[in-house]
């Protein structure tokens, strides 16, 4: 699992003008986020294979730097950014790409060499509570009861589904290398949703820009090693799914979600990441047991209860604030995301040479009523 992260776009846009189109983005961000998990699940079960035949650096490499031109021209066609506009964060970008990008994905692949793609998911499962943690911290808003009610539910789910009645899978003894590598990736999975929400890029673009770093930085050492290549047909199927799903789709989905609803109701939705590697085993020949199937009603009702929780607005406008963005009236009646709202954020935001709006005559009343001929109001 790892991304490249959401914009922050003007508290007005993000909050909505109208509680039928925020409705509307809300259950869309749920859609999305149900796939993202879907997508990552993938991800463990195909890179826990993909690793017996490449070396996580080069697994890594690879997935970024075919994925990167795809988020490039997903950008170009999605939003019509201004690049340049989008490269002055570009000390951020770098920060949210060795992050979310490099390092995530880099630690995820030399843990599943040392521990199973089940083991792995349930050690992520603990993502949806530092992201609450490390959110509430830094909004200094705590979560509400029913968000808490929510991951309590699902961790506990996620417990009986992937421990069974094996509960020595949770005991301190079973730590190894493979699970301290995985930690390291829910730190920098965490810290990586948490600040995305200072990203003044839109989404698509940022992502496209983090991937691009994450393969340029990735370049050299994977020129020291050789450039090896998968050794069978299986080997390249695993890598292209994973070039296309958890690196280009997922991401893009979570990033549009977190704008939409926050980091901390988007991480509950992380937990049906270990549920839906179940399935995919169970797909590939594993049997249905009843603590999974008991397990995975409680990770569904935990989702269920956070997502009808009340969205920390806090969360959504704080990067705003933090940045300095301003809203316009013509940005307000945008949808986020869009080319449209991607040009429009930047006229707002470039002055004039006068140091007046760009918007000429609408912006200043009096000059247009004198150039009508209008008596100027005492």
């Amino acid at each position: 699992m790892s991304s490249a992260l959401p914009a922050v776009a003007p508290a007005s846009i993000l909050l909505g003008s109208s509680s039928g189109n925020s409705s509307a983005r809300r259950r869309r961000a749920y859609v999305f986020l149900v796939l993202s998990a879907l997508f990552w699940a993938g991800n463990f079960v195909f890179a826990e294979a993909a690793v017996r035949e490449l070396s996580p650096l080069m697994l890594t490499f690879y997935r970024w730097a075919f994925s990167a031109p795809a988020l490039v021209i997903l950008a170009i066609l999605m939003e019509r950014p201004v690049w340049r506009r989008a490269l002055v964060q570009w000390r951020f970008h770098v920060l949210q790409s060795m992050l979310g990008i490099v390092f995530a994905s880099f630690l995820c692949y030399e843990g599943l060499k040392l521990t199973s793609a089940i083991n792995a998911s349930l050690i992520q499962s603990i993502n949806p509570a530092t992201i609450v943690l490390f959110a509430a911290i830094m909004f200094r808003k705590p979560p509400s009861a029913r968000t808490w009610l929510g991951l309590i539910l699902s961790l506990v789910g996620v417990t009986i589904v992937l421990a069974g009645p094996d509960l020595a899978l949770l005991s301190p003894a079973a730590l190894n290398a493979g699970v301290l590598l995985m930690l390291g990736t829910v730190l920098c999975w965490t810290l990586y949703s948490v600040l995305a929400r200072y990203d003044q890029s839109p989404p698509v673009t940022s992502t496209a820009i983090q991937s691009s770093i994450a393969a340029l930085v990735m370049l050299p050492f994977a020129a020291a090693a050789g450039f090896t290549a998968p050794a069978s047909t299986a080997g390249y199927l695993q890598l292209a799914y994973i070039v296309i799903f958890p690196s280009v789709l997922a991401l893009i989905l979570w990033n549009l979600a977190v704008r939409d609803i926050g980091p901390t109701q988007a991480s509950v939705y992380l937990n049906l990441m270990p549920i839906a590697t179940v399935a995919l085993a169970v797909a590939f020949g594993g049997r249905l047991e009843l603590p999974q199937v008991i397990g995975g009603c409680l990770v569904l009702g935990g989702v269920l209860v956070t997502s009808r929780a009340p969205i920390n607005r806090d969360e959504l406008v704080a990067g705003a604030s933090a940045s300095g963005l301003s809203s316009t009236p013509e940005a307000d009646a945008v949808p986020v995301g869009t080319a449209a709202h991607s040009r429009t954020a930047g006229r707002g935001a470039r002055p004039t040479r006068s140091g007046r709006s760009p918007r000429g005559r609408e912006a200043n009343p009096r000059r247009g009523a004198r150039r009508r001929g209008a008596r100027r109001p005492e």
